[in-house]
């Protein structure tokens, strides 16, 4: 913990501007990973690397794993020397990474920064973000004690075919529509067969309905973004009161539920609190999707998503939560609950579903 009382006295001294002023540098210093694709079980290396150095003296901040990996062992790069990395706690996320050279020199070195070896825990399976973030005693200083701009550049982690998953996402929703089409046609023919009025009634239903179905395939992607309140529908934009997330116990993207739910079954999503697709339960702080197959059911504070019934636990036992009023839950298992498929972009930090 040395090294880090020295950065946090540091960063407090350069914050007093009575005693020294302090400029930010100009500099495109930069933290950044790339994807990674691994198997269930498997230990895999994850090179951190630096670029842009102006020359810097220390640096410090977080990486945000999710909980599908175990962090083993921690390895310096080459921009530092061997004794100015402190290697801290690493049973949970975020890691904290720091470095300051004891000789209170700067360094202009560009490349592997560090290396961490992560562990597949067992049973993990699809794509997962692997962050860096900074808080109030973390950043980058030159031996003048001037602040140097830092930009991050995220990683990520494929555990098994997620392409393969992603298929059979697509399948079993269009085995899912295929078996509600073949149904209705089941009933109209039975109601034909009892009352021509009633006949009539049906196909202004099954008109309507495949209305709805056209409208749907208007679009085949919902793309919400990190830290942004505009969701893309296809190619449209439209603007909402609440911005996915990374939730910082878990590493897991969350996005406000009936916002995303909405238009992912093609209803009115800039209407999205009015919509009879969602039903809310204040007492149980609960939030049930309506689908014309199944019911799929939210609670605050629980990993379990219920449908029709049957509880179904979420990865790694991340949990939905309400945050500003707004009903939160990993942007993954939304996504399988309702059958669609589920892509990660690491590089944008946007959860993309597909719709088909």
């Amino acid at each position: 913990m040395k090294i880090k009382k020295i950065v946090a006295a540091l960063l407090t001294a350069v914050m007093v501007p009575t005693f020294m002023s302090f400029e930010a540098f100009a500099a495109e210093l930069t933290v950044s990973a790339e994807n990674v694709s691994v198997s269930e079980g498997e230990k895999f290396d994850f090179p951190v690397k630096l670029s842009g150095n102006p020359g810097i003296m220390t640096v410090g901040f977080n990486v945000n794993y999710p909980e599908a990996l175990t962090l083993k062992s921690v390895k310096n790069g080459e921009v530092f020397e061997d004794n100015c990395l402190e290697t801290g706690p690493m049973d949970k996320s975020p890691y904290t990474v720091s470095f300051l050279d004891p000789s209170i020199k700067d360094t202009s070195k560009n490349g592997v920064l560090l290396t961490l070896t992560f562990e597949v825990k067992q049973g993990a399976n699809g794509e997962y973000p692997i962050s860096f973030s900074t808080d109030s005693l973390s950043g980058a200083l030159n031996v003048n004690e001037e602040w140097i701009d830092m930009s991050f550049k995220d990683g990520s982690v494929v555990i098994g075919d997620a392409e393969e998953k992603q298929t059979e996402l697509i399948t079993k929703r269009q085995e899912d529509k295929t078996t509600l089409v073949t149904t209705e046609q089941t009933t109209a023919v039975t109601t034909e067969q009892t009352s021509e009025e009633t006949t009539e009634e049906s196909t202004e239903q099954t008109e309507g309905e495949s209305k709805t179905d056209e409208n749907t395939a208007l679009f085949d992607t919902i793309k919400l973004t990190i830290g942004s309140n505009i969701v893309l529908i296809g190619d449209k934009e439209l603007e909402m009161d609440a911005k996915p997330y990374i939730q910082s116990q878990s590493s897991s993207t969350l996005v406000p539920l009936r916002f995303a739910s909405v238009a992912i079954l093609g209803g009115d999503a800039s209407n999205s609190d009015s919509s009879d697709l969602i039903e809310w339960d204040p007492e149980k702080k609960s939030a049930t999707i309506h689908l014309p197959q199944k019911d799929v059911t939210f609670t605050a504070d629980s990993s379990e998503i219920i449908i029709d019934s049957e509880a179904v636990e979420m990865d790694y036992g991340v949990k939905a939560e309400i945050t500003e009023g707004r009903m939160y839950i990993p942007f993954r298992a939304l996504g399988n609950a309702l059958g669609v498929a589920v892509d990660w972009d690491a590089e944008s930090k946007t959860a993309i579903y597909t719709v088909k």
